[in-house]
């Protein structure tokens, strides 16, 4: 409820200097049920999937490092065969 209060504070201000606020700093135009799921689809949801994709992705690939660290250290460590 403060965000909205903060951003039709700017409308109203905006309005007094004659410029015409976005609609979301509108109080009569403001759809707030609108405003937030805007706000889920463009910065929620977003920094979410990219949080879990790069969380992902860093795992991913610290698990193959490992497996290959653990490859190459076995082919190492085995004893060589004269053929």
């Amino acid at each position: 409820e403060n965000i909205y209060r903060e951003f039709f504070s700017q409308g109203d201000l905006e309005k007094q200097m004659g410029a015409s606020p976005l609609e979301m700093m509108d109080r009569d135009r403001a759809a707030v049920p609108k405003i937030q799921l805007d706000f889920m689809d463009t910065v929620a949801l977003p920094v979410f999937e990219y949080r879990t994709l790069r969380r992902f992705f860093l795992e991913s690939l610290f698990e193959r490092a490992h497996l290959c660290k653990c490859d190459k250290k076995y082919k190492w460590s085995a004893p060589r065969r004269n053929s």
